[in-house]
């Protein structure tokens, strides 16, 4: 943060967008699945990595390397839109749950037969089927983004069949029910145009 403050030109500004380690409205399953990645967290041997949800800690370094006007929003992305019925029935055995690469798949670009989210937002109107769509895309979005942040952060080189945290069964299943979300933090400030004084003028 002090390299970012150094490098801006006096007036410049920082903009940052961040998901937190938390979720928001967490079911019994999402609080043993969080709790058991925090403990793979601290018991890695970075020690820069934190375990502080990323928007507290960011704000606060924010205001201590004395950056002016800070702007922020909060939102929170659903962490699991509605699953069909067809979902049902295929992953029956594994208890609702989805693959790690269905989970954390990130359709921005779409893929073959799935549309795009911009897409989705493009031809938008009152079908409740299409607000379903948007929001499983940006659920998958949502949770490829939290996968990257954490999980991969612990991974040793070389490793690919860990499992995820989204593959525990029936805990997309529960984020459903219970309108589990992930809090993203968007956030932007201000470098002073003049820099505080550190001696008193005579």
């Amino acid at each position: 943060m002090s390299e970012i403050k150094r490098t801006l030109r006096p007036g410049g500004y920082l903009e940052m967008s961040t998901v937190d380690l938390d979720l928001v409205n967490m079911g019994s399953r999402a609080r043993k699945a969080v709790k058991d990645l925090k403990v793979r967290l601290h018991h890695t041997e970075d020690a820069q990595l934190s375990l502080w949800n990323q928007g507290d800690a960011f704000l606060k370094l924010l205001g201590r390397r004395g950056f002016e006007s800070i702007q922020r929003c909060v939102v929170a992305l659903p962490a699991a839109g509605r699953i069909s019925q067809s979902q049902d029935s295929t992953h029956s055995g594994r208890g609702g749950s989805l693959s790690q690469k269905e989970a954390v798949m990130a359709t921005v670009e779409g893929d073959g037969d799935v549309p795009s989210l911009a897409d989705l937002l493009r031809n938008r109107n009152e079908d409740d089927q299409l607000d379903e769509q948007i929001t499983k895309t940006v659920a998958k979005v949502g949770r490829w983004w939290y996968s990257t942040c954490y999980e991969e952060a612990i991974k040793n080189p070389g490793e690919t069949d860990v499992a995820s945290l989204w593959e525990t069964p029936g805990l997309v299943r529960e984020m459903e029910r219970q309108g589990t979300s992930l809090r993203l933090l968007i956030c932007s400030a201000q470098k002073p145009d003049c820099a505080k004084r550190r001696t008193a003028s005579v």
